[in-house]
């Protein structure tokens, strides 16, 4: 993703037979405030961009 806002991060992993990714705030570094487990990375991904919105973690509010 980008266009985040500084100290937000979106990882997606890709587990082989699942993808999972999770959203970072500022000041909770290495614990996700929401995480997600898919079937593909497109789906992840669809779920990150909205899922970062609606923390407002992206510049300009969409993702």
């Amino acid at each position: 993703m980008v266009n985040l806002k500084p100290g937000f991060r979106v990882t997606a992993v890709d587990r082989g037979p699942f993808v999972e990714c999770a959203i970072f705030v500022p000041g909770r570094a290495f614990t996700a405030s929401d995480s997600g487990v898919f079937s593909s990375i497109d789906e992840a991904r669809e779920w990150g961009e909205k899922t970062a919105a609606s923390f407002g973690c992206v510049k300009g509010g969409a993702a």
